[in-house]
């Protein structure tokens, strides 16, 4: 069977592919370009009055004027302008890289605008705040290493966007596309890790700005470890992050209960208002202690131009799926939980595996073989 993306992974492929985009790319440099030019009107202003003379003295010497300002502040947001059209023409041989916003936002932090309007002033500083939140969309999708990213942050991502009204577009899973942690894709795209719906997609790309570096990489897979996929099976896979009370009350009663409490109230040092029956408390635990990086086997997501999903929620065998896993693996990869496994390419494959040993390959005319777990873990009688 086709692999399928999980409620999550279609909601991460369609933001991943979104903000990817060259159209996405121009946008920023139209806000950029936008940006400089309104600080114009302020510097010559400052010019024309003679500012500097009132600004400079003794004890801070030329901190607080115009000079300062376009001989310091101002070669940093010509280079963020001219980093974006750069980008733009590298789009052309597939090469991404950060938009080198939060460069800038540091930079300018440093330099005084004393020499110009209180208003002039907020009226800037709001301007590279919105181009900066826009260009941090860019940057989430390249940064390198992005094992980090956690499922929980795309949700709370889309949450906030409005999902409700938007139409996802259709996504494929191409099982002949495949990649792996630490290499360099075959084609530039969003990929999702072999057979895990609770894993976290990635965009990888294949051009590179230096030839000796491998900048599009496909990274470890983040994943749920035992935690996160006991607390997904509990409170459902769709609901983890969504700071409902189901994932408190399945903390508060599960094995994990003690452990929790103990967090929350360690966290109360920092957080007063911390309390183990706050559900973004909830969410924060399991974001920190229910997940794992290590590296995976990659397929290609790819995007069907022009037709929409008509099941955005999520295909039942996706949940079946998720249900399982844990209960299958593939060939040559360690397995998950010692028992009994049995495979579908070898009528007499039953055999019983420790955790951690690599699972056998059967020859199956199928390619992969895959080992599920047996529902009657019974030691065969003689």
């Amino acid at each position: 069977m086709t692999q399928l993306l999980s409620y999550h992974q279609k909601r991460q492929a369609a933001r991943l592919y979104y903000f990817s985009r060259l159209d996405y790319l121009k946008g920023l440099k139209e806000r950029v370009d936008a940006l400089v030019e309104s600080i114009d009107p302020a510097i010559e202003r400052a010019q024309r009055l003679g500012v500097d003379r009132i600004l400079t003295n003794e004890r801070w010497g030329v901190r607080d004027t115009v000079a300062n300002w376009t001989t310091g502040a101002w070669p940093y947001l010509k280079s963020f302008q001219e980093g974006v059209v750069k980008d733009i023409a590298g789009r052309a041989y597939e090469r991404y890289s950060g938009s080198g916003a939060s460069e800038c936002w540091m930079a300018l932090n440093e330099f005084s605008m004393m020499w110009a309007t209180a208003e002039q002033e907020a009226e800037f500083k709001q301007r590279f705040d919105a181009v900066y939140q826009y260009a941090l969309e860019i940057d989430a999708v390249v940064r390198r290493p992005c094992s980090h990213t956690q499922e929980s942050q795309y949700a709370n991502a889309w949450l906030s966007i409005g999902h409700s009204t938007i139409r996802l577009p259709r996504f494929v899973v191409r099982e002949d596309i495949v990649g792996r942690s630490g290499a360099v894709p075959s084609k530039t795209g969003v990929y999702v890790a072999q057979n895990d719906p609770f894993s976290v997609c990635q965009f990888a790309w294949t051009g590179t700005w230096m030839k000796e570096r491998k900048e599009g990489y496909l990274d470890d897979a983040n994943l749920l470890n035992e935690l996160g996929r006991d607390a997904a099976r509990a409170v459902g896979h769709k609901y983890l992050w969504a700071e409902d009370v189901r994932l408190v009350e399945y903390l508060k009663k599960s094995k994990y209960a003690s452990d929790y409490s103990k967090y929350v109230s360690e966290r109360k040092t920092r957080r007063l208002e911390a309390s183990v029956d706050d559900p973004i408390e909830a969410v924060i635990y399991v974001s920190e202690f229910g997940t794992e990086s290590k590296p995976v086997d990659w397929y290609y997501v790819e995007l069907v131009e022009g037709e929409h999903d008509d099941d955005p929620d999520g295909d039942p065998s996706v949940a079946a799926l998720a249900d399982e896993v844990g209960n299958r693996v593939a060939d040559n990869q360690p397995c998950p939980r010692s028992g009994w496994w049995v495979s579908p390419a070898k009528a007499t494959s039953r055999r019983y595996f420790e955790q951690g040993a690599l699972m056998p390959s059967l020859g199956s005319d199928y390619g992969l073989t895959i080992w599920q777990w047996d529902v009657d873990q019974s030691a065969p009688r003689l």
